[in-house]
């Protein structure tokens, strides 16, 4: 399992570092306010691809980890989610594309308008892609997996430096986008017919079934999504494009350093489902309590060098003026991220036990707590209030998780 990590902890490192490269390459060349307009529709876009999966990622992953050994099965469970997902992509690409025009209005950001109409291309090889890419989450084929992932971001950061090289107007970066999930769609299919021996049988079991694990993890990762954006989204509202753009990279490597811990859970999760199968709880306790520990030793020290250095990074990108604005919200972001980074690592973990509604009520009622505070402490405190609202939403969600996890793991304990 330390191999897989240490391939995923790569990806992560990939992605996490192309993000930032990607974000402040675009404030300094078209400048923060376009920033802005990207992070609103990347956004947009990364939660209508949640609708046209349909939490069938889910399904893929626990189903695969669990029969990996039979082949017959395996193939009707991919074909089932590949037809599920197809579908629904297909819907909401259309609905996206024809009422782009109409949300940005009601959104009150006519600037969305064009990107939100290119991206609607992309979503139906976005939810296919993530269906493939769950399948190897389930098979453990990690290194597989963290390089596929990969590339996305890599083809994202080249197609920006093309367009910067010759003058590109930046709208042409969601056509990137198109692309580069075109060309990984293409490579999937290649590798799951001739690399994996994967064959399309349909079976209508299998459809209901992913169909209602997956309905019952949407609303998980809708709300997990939601909530995670949900600032963003609301300074795109009341505030200005500038401030997304601004708010954005301060947002961006916080909760990005997140991800180093989300990529653990990546890793054991086919391993949970495995150990909750054949009822060796005390062993998924011990584990899950190790994960924690080691993760809050490893969040303490990337907590400090960002507290230290990241500052310096701001002020070059954004000037006296917008660093000051983004500096006391850059810390209270932190120390929320912190304080939730042990639990990250274990996050999905009711799911992987077969409990996806426990899992959705608790993320559920963290997002509602997060809608109630964030849009009142925006229209009060501008971007100190989004950072708020996060942190506040960041320790009742480690609260809850704590509560409900113990109730499947009586002898559970965080330290």
């Amino acid at each position: 399992m330390t191999s897989d990590i240490i391939w995923n902890l790569f990806s992560t490192v990939i992605i996490g570092a192309g993000g930032l490269f990607l974000s402040f390459s675009i404030a300094l060349y078209y400048g923060t306010e376009q920033l802005g307009i990207f992070h609103q529709i990347f956004t947009f876009y990364l939660i209508l691809s949640l609708l046209t999966t349909f939490g069938i990622q889910f399904s893929v992953t626990k189903y695969f980890s669990q029969y990996s050994d039979n082949a017959d099965l395996l193939n009707k469970i991919l074909t089932s989610a590949l037809l599920i997902v197809l579908f629904l992509s297909i819907i909401i690409s259309s609905i996206t594309f024809f009422s782009a025009p109409t949300f940005s209005k009601l959104y009150g950001n006519s600037n969305i308008t064009e990107g939100l109409m290119i991206t609607a291309y992309a979503l139906p090889f976005f939810g296919l892609n993530k269906v493939f890419s769950s399948v190897l989450n389930g098979l453990q084929m990690m290194k597989s997996y963290a390089i596929i992932n990969s590339f996305r971001m890599l083809f994202l950061i080249s197609g920006l430096l093309i367009m910067i090289q010759y003058d590109y107007n930046f709208i042409n970066i969601f056509y990137v986008i198109i692309f580069g999930e075109l060309i990984m769609f293409t490579f999937m299919i290649f590798y799951f017919h001739f690399i994996l021996k994967l064959k399309l049988i349909f079976d209508n079991f299998w459809l209901f079934e992913n169909l209602s694990f997956g309905s019952k993890s949407l609303v998980f990762s809708g709300t997990t999504e939601l909530n995670d954006k949900l600032d963003i989204i609301a300074i795109g509202y009341l505030l200005s494009d500038r401030e997304v753009g601004v708010y954005s990279l301060i947002s961006l490597i916080v909760k990005g350093y997140l991800q180093i811990f989300g990529t653990v859970w990546i890793v054991f999760n086919p391993v949970a489902t495995r150990l909750w199968s054949q009822n060796k709880y005390e062993e998924l306790t011990k584990s899950v309590k190790m994960v924690i520990n080691r993760s809050y030793k490893i969040s303490f020290i990337i907590a400090i060098i960002l507290g230290l250095v990241y500052p310096t990074l701001l002020g070059f990108t954004l000037g006296q003026g917008s660093f000051s604005e983004v500096l006391a919200p850059f810390y209270i972001l932190l120390f929320g991220v912190f304080i939730f980074s042990g639990f990250e690592s274990f996050k999905p973990i009711l799911v992987s036990i077969g409990q996806p509604s426990v899992q959705s009520s608790i993320m559920l009622q963290v997002f509602i707590l997060n809608l109630f505070l964030t849009f009142p402490l925006i229209v009060l405190y501008g971007l100190v209030g989004a950072a708020i609202s996060a942190f506040m939403s960041y320790v009742f969600y480690s609260t809850l998780l704590v509560y409900n996890i113990r109730k499947f793991f009586p002898s559970f304990k965080i330290f």
